[in-house]
């Protein structure tokens, strides 16, 4: 079994890899694993 790494900037993304890509992939033998990136940060002091 292989294992695909897919970089995902937003959680839209992450779902697709992970409701649509996975369960595809994974008839062929691969197992996919999303990695949700950190694209804006948001301060915490007010």
């Amino acid at each position: 079994m292989k294992r695909i790494l897919i970089v995902c900037e937003g959680q839209t993304e992450e779902t697709f890899v992970t409701l649509v890509l996975n369960p595809h992939l994974a008839t062929c033998g691969r197992w996919v694993t999303p990695i949700l990136l950190v694209t804006k940060r948001v301060s915490s002091a007010q």
